[in-house]
């Protein structure tokens, strides 16, 4: 028999206490892995324990090879911005590589002074830019011009490969600076062009770029 009895306010802590677990998530006990998946370990975060181990960062290797991808197509050409209009060489990129697991190769979206263009690359330092044959440029299909059916002007942005997504929607990416636009395709180049999502993208209601 208890000599002291908790008095009101400590039952109600107490009760609190123990309901906590209740009212949020359960605890993460671990963490489900995919096996194949490969991890940077760049904290602890999957790690239980080291023994006898230290991290070791080392810093990367600027590749001398480098620019990757060049705009060295005549529809890379362009004009300028208000304080120099003269022809330049335009390309600016706003998707990360994405790897096919299905084709091999890396692929890549980026912009031109003619909208969005397309390469691809079997190790990610070798580029090529197929011709597609979906987009004109002075009065020919033969470049690698990629097209969204009813927008032919639109760049196409954050491209991604979704693997659980319907095989026709495999590939989804954004267009519009502002009030953007979900699109999709199948393989992201040809087959068939990119189309418009029928569900709209999640926006930021604070953000300006997505009013």
């Amino acid at each position: 028999m208890f000599k002291k009895s908790l008095n009101f306010p400590g039952l109600v802590l107490l009760a609190l206490w123990l309901a906590v677990p209740c009212w949020g998530a359960k605890p993460l006990l671990y963490i489900p892995l995919t096996t194949g998946q490969h991890q940077l370990f760049l904290d602890d975060y999957l790690i239980g324990a080291l023994y006898r181990a230290e991290r070791r960062i080392n810093p990367p290797t600027k590749y001398e090879g480098n620019p990757l991808i060049s705009a060295d197509k005549p529809w890379g050409n362009g004009p300028g911005p208000y304080w120099n209009t003269g022809t330049q060489k335009v390309l600016q990129i706003r998707s990360a590589p994405c790897w096919d697991p299905e084709e091999q190769v890396w692929k890549l979206w980026y912009f031109t002074a003619h909208k969005t263009a397309y390469a691809r690359s079997g190790d990610g330092l070798n580029w090529e830019k197929p011709i597609l044959g979906k987009r004109e440029y002075e009065g020919s299909k033969e470049n690698n011009l990629v097209l969204v059916q009813g927008d032919p002007e639109a760049f196409i942005q954050h491209v991604l490969l979704d693997p659980d997504a319907p095989p026709e929607r495999r590939y989804k990416g954004l267009i519009g600076s502002s009030g953007r636009k979900p699109v999709v395709s199948a393989d992201g180049t040809s087959s068939p062009n990119w189309t418009f999502h029928p569900y709209p993208a999640r926006t930021s209601p604070t953000s300006p770029m997505t009013r």
